[in-house]
């Protein structure tokens, strides 16, 4: 029994002994905004104080404000108990004041008179939402909402999370938002099978594109357009095996939209190349038919003709022109939709047609030939030649519309030609008909008399109206002319002082005024040469010069002594001669010699030593 007593007094001994640390807590919390009044309770049962500035003094004030934000400290101070040892120890709590600028908020008109608000700013947790009508809405730091400005003004008060503060603004209603109508106007395929489409709207609105395929045949949200001035759009990763079609409409920041525009469909174009024509079909999800066609850019009237609506067949095409197709469709609503742009390379079996009016005629030493283009595209043109119209030899190809031939002399037959070519398509025509410049050819009679001969010209349909025979100099140009009708022989006759070599060809006239030329013949007449034996330079106008006589003289030398050996006189000069005077007198009346050399346009040289009298 008395042990049981001893134990319970122990207890209550050391129970009636008080325990003093440092113990404060900060009401009512640790966070707060700016001004910022707390109080602090102590629990340490001791006899404390408390610092709340950077070295401010102590104070038995439990209450305190700080005016401006900041992360502030607040230390507790006092003469503790705590353990066995009596100690003096402090404690120290911080304080967060959080400043209360008015929320900074994005705020985008609607429609119906709704506005989106985009929390962006990064000074507060979240933004309470309160309408006039106390309606409560929250919008967290980063994202949106929309509110109904019917019930305008809205207050918009900014809240950190544990402090349950923050500032405060408000919006009001910044205008109703009409959501204008669209169109589209025009869609178009490009070369790579996306898709551009153009329309009618206002650059500062959005506008929803959506887009549906032939296989789900369900709308879907393509992309937003927003602020786009270029009111188009491309429509990129298609699918090259589906078709599409687009619609759009006006779009408001809180997703409410207004009417569909017109719907337009893309369409695809195929074709392909066969003998003669090209096969075009197309394929669209538009159900109407007011279709066009550009052929190389160029609209193609033919087109309307056509057995089935999606189909058209190009025969009006050359074989190897490259020709490029486009299909364009007119909607109810005067939009329109192109294809995409298909070229094919026109292929054909069909023997070309065979070239009608070879001409031909000799100019200098070749024979030039030349016929009209054709109306295909050629490959090459082939010319063959004969001598008897018989057997031809090939003579060569050529890329354009005329060939030479190297005219061999002396010429002994007529050269007849023919020409047929070869098309991109490899398809060959038939060779033309006969194309022979005249061939001339002749004699000389005598120094009086030259016959000449030739072959007429063939090649024209319309006949040859006249033949002219020419003369002309050694650079080809006419001196002489003169009409034989259709005759096909001629006889020149006298003696040409003009040419020692007189060269004759053949001038063919057609009936339309075309013109060919004939080889050239050549007739030489001989040069002559002569000196007279005596002059009287007597002044009288009869033989008071001694001159050379003669035709066709190119050089000339003539010098003349006295009988003891003195030269009087000299030229070179085919047309001058001596009159009869030396250094300016009279030379007496006597026996003088000469020497002369001269030389004909030939090369052929002749030589006079002779004596002549002078006679008064």
């Amino acid at each position: 029994m008395k042990t049981l007593l001893l134990f319970f007094g122990l207890c209550l001994s050391f129970a009636g002994i008080s325990q003093k640390c440092p113990c404060f807590n900060i009401q009512p919390d640790s966070l707060g905004c700016a001004p910022y009044t707390f109080t602090v309770k102590d629990c340490s049962n001791g006899s404390v104080e408390y610092v709340y500035e950077t070295n401010g003094p102590p104070t038995a004030v439990t209450s305190h404000t700080y005016d401006n934000p900041g992360l502030y400290f607040v230390t507790q101070s006092g003469n503790f108990t705590c353990g066995s040892t009596a100690t003096i120890k402090k404690i120290t709590h911080s304080v967060l004041v959080k400043p209360t600028p008015n929320p900074k908020i994005t705020s985008f008109p609607c429609a119906n008179n709704k506005a989106l608000i985009i929390a962006n700013d990064v000074q507060y947790d979240e933004y309470i939402l309160t309408s006039s009508t106390n309606k409560k809405d929250t919008i967290k730091k980063g994202s949106s909402g929309i509110v109904d400005l019917n019930f305008s003004p809205i207050s918009i008060k900014g809240n950190y999370f544990g402090a349950k503060c923050g500032g405060q603004t408000t919006l009001t209603s910044t205008g109703n938002v009409i959501l204008p109508n669209v169109s589209i106007f025009k869609l178009t395929v490009n070369d790579d099978l996306s898709a551009d489409i153009f329309y009618n709207g206002i650059s500062s609105e959005m506008y929803q594109v959506q887009i549906k395929d032939n296989v789900s045949n369900t709308y879907s949200i393509y992309d937003t357009i927003k602020n786009s001035s270029q009111q188009s759009l491309n429509l990129k990763a298609l699918n090259k095996d589906l078709l599409y079609c687009v619609k759009m409409r006006a779009i408001d920041y809180c997703g409410q939209t207004g009417s569909f525009s017109n719907e337009v469909c893309t369409i695809k174009l195929k074709g392909t190349a066969v003998p003669e024509k090209n096969n075009l079909t197309w394929e669209t999800n538009s159900s109407g038919n007011n279709f066009s066609i550009a052929v190389n850019g160029q609209s193609n009237s033919d087109f309307q003709v056509r057995p089935q609506p999606r189909q058209y067949s190009d025969t009006i095409i050359k074989c190897g022109n490259n020709y490029c197709y486009q299909i364009t469709e007119t909607t109810p609503e005067n939009s329109i939709s192109i294809s995409n742009k298909i070229c094919l390379n026109a292929i054909s079996k069909k023997k070309p047609f065979t070239i009608s009016d070879l001409q031909s005629d000799v100019k200098g030493g070749f024979i030039n030939l030349e016929w009209p283009a054709t109306v295909s595209l050629v490959n090459s043109y082939t010319v063959i030649s004969s001598t008897d119209k018989s057997v031809y030899n090939f003579l060569g190809n050529s890329n354009t519309t005329g060939f030479v031939d190297i005219l061999n002399y002396p010429i002994v037959n007529q050269i007849c030609y023919k020409v047929s070519y070869t098309d991109n398509c490899g398809n060959t025509s038939d060779y033309s008909s006969l194309s022979c410049p005249v061939f001339l050819s002749g004699f000389v009679v005598d120094a009086l008399s030259r016959n000449l001969i030739w072959k007429p010209y063939v090649g024209w349909a319309e006949g040859v109206k006249e033949y002219i025979v020419e003369k002309t100099d050694e650079n080809g140009n006419p001196y002489s002319s003169v009409s034989v009708g259709n005759s096909l022989e001629y006889i020149d006759k006298g003696l040409d002082t003009l040419e020692q070599v007189i060269n004759f060809r053949i001038k063919a006239v057609s009936t339309s005024g075309k013109i060919s030329y004939s080889n050239i013949f050549k007739a030489l007449q001989k040069g002559n040469f002569n000196m007279p034996n005596a002059f009287t330079p007597n002044g009288d106008g009869l033989n008071d010069i001694f001159h050379a006589e003669g035709l066709f003289i190119r050089e000339f030398n003539l010098e003349i002594w006295n009988r003891n050996g003195e030269g009087v006189f000299a030229t070179k000069s085919f047309r001058q001669g001596w009159d009869g005077k030396v250094n300016g007198q009279n030379a007496p009346v006597d026996t003088y010699m000469y020497k002369v050399q001269a030389t004909d346009k030939q090369g052929n040289v002749y030589k006079r030593n002779g004596t002549l009298q002078l006679i008064k």
